[in-house]
């Protein structure tokens, strides 16, 4: 059946990638997929942000892309997109899906989901489902804000202090320039990537969010995906920055003012939240389509490939893919 997958008239496999690490992920793959004879081939292309891959995916410049469940909204409503594919983290059987938490220094007594005005807040990223749309919904609930639709991140910048919450002043996401400067006073980047909504910004994405919390200035609490704190600490993650840091230090906050361990996500957490998504162009033809096809002629086999050529790509990266799994 293999050979049948060979001769399937594939072109290459364009994913658009927002970062230089995503860029190298996606190299790796593009590797080992040749190394395999993995049809079809993969291109990587680059963009600053999500909005700019989802454009490029509607004009046929790229094909796919990996977001959260916020710009799949986004790239389903404006953009024509649909999913293809969701993330399998492989864990038990809520494998796709994801806890949005909310983490504090066990250090610090005073935070909690009940005081949070006023405190500094690292968020994964403006418009981000779990670092952003989760924790602002909650703080609405128990009336600690009061939005309106248009103005969700005015109010909310203005109830946080000085905080990192990166693409908060982006034209995407701010376009009736209303959004409070606080909420990029404690990003890293400088210059053009200042607050930027892509990894050139240091403090953007969970691990980025994490390490906000825990560098210079840093923050109050951190918004971020259950996955940030394990995946950085007690020696996980090589990088100078998170060499030190043990879970131990840090704890997740709950709704009912409390506090638990960063392993007990799943009684304390803001949300269950879904799984990242792969995306692509609704108006491209089913029959053109390449993981479309791959599916249709060699389903399981196609997959157990992919996943096995991920493997290959990161044994000796010390870089983590998800696995893909299909809908």
């Amino acid at each position: 059946m293999l050979s049948r997958l060979y001769e399937c008239p594939l072109r290459v496999l364009r994913w658009c990638v927002l970062s230089i690490y995503e860029k190298e992920k996606c190299r790796l793959m593009k590797n080992a997929f040749a190394r395999k004879n993995i049809k079809p081939d993969v291109d990587c292309i680059s963009a600053k942000n999500a909005m700019e891959c989802m454009s490029k995916i509607r004009q046929g410049i790229a094909d796919i892309i990996t977001v959260d469940g916020a710009d799949a909204y986004r790239g389903q409503r404006y953009y024509q997109l649909i999913p293809l594919a969701a993330e399998d983290y492989g864990v038990d059987m809520e494998s796709n899906v994801m806890y949005a938490v909310a983490v504090a220094k066990r250090t610090d007594l005073t935070s909690n989901l009940w005081n949070l005005r006023g405190k500094t807040i690292c968020a994964t990223a403006i418009g981000d489902l779990a670092g952003w749309h989760v924790p602002v919904d909650y703080l609405s609930a128990i009336k600690e804000i009061y939005v309106t639709s248009c103005h969700i991140n005015k109010v909310a910048g203005e109830y946080f202090g000085p905080s990192c919450v990166p693409g908060s002043l982006d034209y995407d996401y701010n376009k009736l320039k209303t959004n409070p400067r606080a909420l990029c006073l404690r990003c890293y980047a400088k210059g053009s990537d200042y607050c930027s909504r892509s990894h050139r910004e240091m403090f953007y994405g969970s691990s980025g969010a994490f390490r906000c919390l825990t560098e210079g200035r840093g923050g109050h609490v951190a918004f971020v995906m259950h996955t940030a704190v394990i995946s950085n600490t007690d020696g996980r993650n090589v990088d100078q920055w998170a060499r030190p840091l043990r879970a131990i230090d840090f704890e997740l906050l709950c709704k009912n003012g409390t506090r638990k361990t960063i392993e007990a996500y799943k009684s304390c957490h803001l949300l269950r939240v879904p799984a990242r998504i792969l995306m692509t162009s609704r108006t491209c033809q089913p029959a053109r389509s390449p993981i479309a096809v791959a599916q249709i002629v060699l389903p399981r086999k196609f997959h157990k490939l992919l996943v096995k050529s991920v493997r290959l790509a990161t044994a000796t990266a010390y870089i983590t893919f998800d696995s893909i799994s299909t809908p």
